[in-house]
């Protein structure tokens, strides 16, 4: 209960929805209800379906099913590392396979009679590595690939336009012409009218003061995740999200493999 209560309190906090004390016991219960429900359910089903002990493996090893419809639900295009699905694949398949296909197995010695039953073996293999192959199709071509696209609703553009009101207003009046280095004049021979000698030996001119970088804006924008400036004349460069923040193609990909959110705002991402 206590793990649960943490795990939903993150989840609601990353989303920037508070919950209270109330709300939280209302969706730990629903929960709860919903798990029993999912148990009393399958224990039917195995009752009505004993006579068929191979459906009801099947049945029971669709466990990578209700991961496959969340992704399209939310679509998370890499909810889980590779190597924890393939492990879990491989490691879940150990017992039915020892069970039924080894015929040496310590059953025969509590029950000779025990079957062993090869081919419903091999298409409970044949069906978790189908489910595996979904979830890894998933994280490279995209969690509704599956789903023809009339039946999808339109993509987002994230190389849509950038607003004008984005872009910063550039400094017009500040051109590379006045600005003077600092190793250009030599201050001890600055004259009384105010004009100094060029060290190279140019002639003498009006002195111009020295101008910072940090004092010269540029018609630029930087990304928040690498802190590096964006190309906005680029629309395969940048991608801008719903909520008007722009980030580096490469960068905001990257995090969407993780969160479908943006990471500015938390707002949720559509899928590209």
């Amino acid at each position: 209960m206590k793990y649960l209560a943490i795990i939903i309190q993150a989840r609601n906090n990353a989303n920037n929805t508070g919950l209270s004390q109330e709300e939280m016991r209302r969706q730990i219960t629903l929960l709860h209800l919903k798990f029993y429900g999912a148990l009393m359910l399958s224990i039917v089903l195995i009752w009505y379906l004993g006579s068929n002990r191979s459906l009801c493996v099947l049945l029971l090893y669709s466990f990578w099913v209700p991961q496959i419809i969340l992704n399209i639900m939310t679509e998370s295009r890499k909810p889980m590392h590779p190597y924890y699905i393939y492990g879990m694949s491989i490691t879940r398949s150990v017992a039915p396979i020892y069970v039924f296909a080894i015929r040496d197995n310590f059953l025969k010695e509590v029950n000779p009679d025990f079957p062993t039953e090869v081919q419903p073996v091999q298409m409970l293999v044949l069906w978790i590595a189908i489910q595996t192959a979904i979830l890894r199709a998933q994280s490279k071509y995209g969690t509704r690939f599956m789903i023809p696209k009339r039946f999808l609703p339109p993509k987002y553009n994230y190389s849509r336009p950038i607003p004008a009101s984005l872009l910063p207003a550039s400094n017009s009046s500040a051109s590379s012409s006045d600005i003077v280095e600092l190793g250009e004049t030599s201050p001890t021979r600055a004259g009384a009218n105010g004009t100094t000698r060029n060290r190279r030996g140019g002639s003498n001119r009006e002195e111009t003061p020295c101008m910072s970088e940090d004092t010269i804006e540029t018609n630029t924008l930087d990304c928040i995740i690498c802190h590096n400036e964006i190309d906005t004349n680029d629309p395969q460069g940048y991608m801008l999200t719903p909520c008007d923040h722009i980030f580096h193609r490469q960068c905001l990909e990257q995090w969407m493999d993780v969160k479908m959110e943006c990471p500015v705002c938390r707002n949720s991402l559509p899928a590209t």
